[in-house]
């Protein structure tokens, strides 16, 4: 569905555009393929010609330029396997001693093999988990982005939209902690056609009945989403 090119695309617009520093844990990927991600997006170039060689003369300069502005970016990937409690005290070093100002963690069902345990302990981990990051994230006033696969109960609609009340107790009741929740939808994931190429829908929903959808599109060649256009439904 593209979650980690999203939250990468977040990290690099806050440390180039806003000069922010970003702690990103990616429990999923190495720091080598990380890398790739972010030349690839910064770059434009197509993450299949960098792994196969096949660059063109205009690829060069264009790999030279990302890998300057992403070699003075501030921003530190964390690749290591850490406990719950590792990451909560790593996140208050990066703030104290980094300045800090935005941590993105991908992705919580696989710390501690969570995803893989079973249902009730799996569900004690994700609620010890939200727990204490949202004690961090309140202590250090730092907002911590956190990505998380939808619960496959939204593919029984027919529609494939997932919703909050796709969420359900063995997901640690999840949205209880969490300020907003942003779901990531492209319908060209299950219904392909060739309008809908990239299309993609952010909904940031505060509840039921109040959200927020934000229409982006995404390259996926190069990892990367761009172009946003906000249309509000509900109260703001």
């Amino acid at each position: 569905m593209g979650k980690t090119s999203f939250v990468l695309s977040v990290a690099k617009n806050v440390v180039n555009h806003q000069k922010i520093p970003v702690l990103y844990f990616s429990i999923r990927e190495s720091k080598e393929k990380i890398a790739l991600r972010l030349v690839c997006s910064q770059s434009r170039v197509n993450a299949h010609n960098i792994k196969s060689g096949f660059l063109s003369p205009t690829d060069w300069p264009k790999l030279t330029a990302a890998a300057g502005v992403l070699a003075d970016a501030p921003l530190y990937v964390d690749d290591s396997l850490l406990s719950i409690e590792q990451i909560e005290k790593t996140i208050k070093y990066y703030v104290s001693h980094k300045k800090v100002g935005l941590v993105i963690i991908d992705a919580l069902q696989e710390i501690e093999g969570g995803f893989f345990a079973e249902t009730r302990e799996r569900r004690r981990k994700t609620e010890d988990f939200c727990r204490i990051i949202k004690r961090t994230a309140v202590q250090q006033d730092i907002p911590i982005l956190l990505t998380y696969w939808a619960p496959r109960s939204f593919e029984d609609d027919y529609r494939k939209v997932p919703a909050l009340y796709n969420f359900s107790k063995e997901d640690g009741n999840l949205p209880c902690y969490a300020d907003e929740i942003l779901m990531l939808y492209r319908e060209e994931y299950y219904f392909p056609t060739d309008s809908n190429s990239g299309a993609t829908d952010i909904r940031v929903i505060k509840s039921e009945t109040e959200s927020v959808t934000i229409n982006i599109h995404f390259i996926r060649e190069c990892c990367l989403f761009e172009d946003w256009e906000i249309t509000r439904t509900g109260g703001v």
